[in-house]
């Protein structure tokens, strides 16, 4: 892009916002800080844009915006592909590719700030990535100061998030655990008819430790629980229509490959005789199940990725439930293993009890499961984002 048609994209999307611009000097970009007529930002805000030619950041804070211009969006997209296929296969040069990340995206003025409070609007694969584990200038290792430690931090796709949780207005509460996927599971009787099961996958029992916090903070709600041979895709679609607040899913997820498979949720596959039923629930099935829950949460492997547009995720687990109705959904950017999902989400529900807000509760759960278990792998994978209530693609 070249930078004569910085300032029409910037007010075409402030504009979209409902962000007001009173001054702009082109010849002072791009460290030129613009004032507003009215905030609409909480804390602060990054605001990413990414282009062929060349990619920029909104930073809105308080009554100001300013511009940071960034590498083009091929060269942040490749970092992003190399640092999150690092992390998984734990390289040794992860920390590394992390603070050259975090440097290209995150001004340093940002590290002084007294802000808590850090929403990300991304685009294209930022979406994928997880910026409470960009370090702060002086770290050195995974062991010393993150964004994580500095911030809340949290995704959305419009600048005014609000995150706050009243557990007063909670009514059904709906969770899945701990399917039965295949003739290999104990719980399938000896007896049943030997089937050639059409999920290899394996069983996650830890998933009932997830529901246990669950029901232990809303003791006053006793949330539904689909587990074992209840946890069939037709009974969940089903018990929806009882319209739960929160919606806990903990199975087996995967994102869309190219050409390849849809974006689904797994569910039990086996009725207890040992015949085969439809246990796959596809992005496009759950865009179709109506809902109306403040939180949807899917601790299932990669329920929050997705091939990406313009501005967001277009076939992700997450914004499928969205596109529902879902205001919050926190899920999962990669398989997490099954222990220190279950922790994350024993801390996560304890903290939202005590701060009634979405976003405290998720960074003070990855805080304080980092310090017993430092690789990012097991405290970074979840994501929080926001979406519309009007949501519409």
């Amino acid at each position: 892009m070249n930078r004569e048609n910085v300032i029409d994209v910037i007010f075409t999307l402030l504009q979209l916002e409902n962000t007001f611009i009173n001054s702009i000097d082109d010849n002072q970009l791009p460290s030129q800080t613009f004032s507003k007529a009215k905030s609409s930002a909480s804390g602060i805000t990054i605001q990413y844009v990414l282009f062929s030619q060349e990619s920029f950041a909104f930073i809105h804070s308080e009554n100001n915006i300013s511009i940071e211009f960034l590498p083009k969006k091929s060269e942040i997209e490749t970092r992003v592909s190399q640092l999150l296929s690092a992390l998984k296969n734990r390289n040794n040069d992860t920390f590394k590719q992390s603070m050259a990340l975090r440097k290209t995206l995150i001004p340093s003025s940002l590290e002084n700030s007294s802000q808590e409070q850090l929403t990300i609007i991304p685009s294209g694969l930022l979406w994928n990535l997880p910026f409470s584990i960009l370090p702060l200038n002086t770290s050195k290792s995974w062991q010393d100061l993150l964004l994580l430690d500095k911030y809340h931090i949290n995704k959305s796709i419009n600048l005014t998030p609000s995150f706050h949780f009243d557990p007063k207005q909670v009514g059904a509460i709906l969770a899945v655990a701990d399917p039965v996927f295949s003739n290999n599971d104990k719980r399938v009787a000896n007896s049943a008819q030997p089937a050639v099961p059409n999920d290899l996958l394996p069983r996650i029992k830890q998933t009932q430790r997830e529901i246990d916090a669950l029901e232990l903070s809303f003791k006053d709600t006793t949330p539904l629980l689909l587990s074992g041979y209840d946890a069939t895709k037709n009974r969940f679609i089903s018990e929806l229509k009882e319209t739960p607040q929160i919606i806990h899913v903990a199975t087996h997820g995967f994102a869309t490959l190219s050409g390849f498979r849809e974006a689904s949720l797994s569910f039990t596959a086996l009725t207890p005789q040992g015949a085969q039923i439809d246990n796959h629930l596809n992005i496009y099935e759950i865009e179709q199940l109506k809902n109306n829950a403040q939180l949807v949460i899917l601790t299932a492997c990669e329920g929050n990725l997705g091939q990406t547009r313009f501005k967001q995720p277009s076939d992700s687990l997450a914004l499928a439930f969205a596109r529902g109705g879902t205001k919050n959904v926190i899920a999962s950017q990669w398989a997490i293993p099954s222990r220190s999902s279950a922790q994350l989400i024993e801390y996560f529900y304890q903290y939202l009890i005590q701060s009634k807000n979405y976003s405290t509760a998720l960074n003070k759960a990855m805080r304080t499961l980092r310090k017993t278990k430092p690789d990012p792998l097991n405290w970074a994978g979840l994501t929080l984002t926001q979406y519309k209530e009007d949501y519409d693609e």
